[in-house]
């Protein structure tokens, strides 16, 4: 099972660095809806990820907590060259910790019993996101 775990943990790295690759060049809009996506896609393709996270030390142990911490630093790692600068770096982190629970929010979303199936509902979460990353990538002031 811990072998398991790993590998999809890498995948999903793997997953995540491809995003990364992919929408280097990108405007917000197709990075906020990437971003909205790529972790309901990940759960598609590895339904077992969130239950062998959570069985192995639960949702609060410490293997959850160095997945979410690498996901934190993927996120600070992207949005960074997008950032104006001036932003300090702990402002880049608190930004990091919000894209993180929207990407979370978005597996919500799918999952719920929504009309669509959720899409529409991801494309306004993709529009919130666009919206805030706009006004958060810059400098308060």
């Amino acid at each position: 099972m811990q072998a398991l775990l790993q590998q999809q943990t890498e995948d999903r790295f793997v997953t995540l660095d491809a995003l990364r690759e992919r929408t280097a060049q990108a405007d917000l809009a197709m990075l906020a809806s990437e971003l909205c996506s790529a972790l309901v896609a990940f759960r598609a393709s590895h339904p077992s990820f969130a239950v062998l996270v959570e069985d192995s030390a639960g949702a609060t142990g410490p293997l959850a907590a160095e997945v979410r911490g690498r996901v934190r630093r993927w996120v600070i790692e992207t949005l960074a060259p997008r950032a104006t600068a001036g932003l300090s770096r702990q402002r880049l982190a608190a930004v990091a910790a919000v894209v993180q629970q929207a990407m979370k929010a978005a597996n919500q979303l799918k999952a719920d019993d929504l009309p669509g199936g959720g899409a529409p509902a991801l494309k306004e979460l993709a529009l919130m996101l666009r919206c805030y990353l706009e006004v958060a990538l810059k400098p308060a002031g």
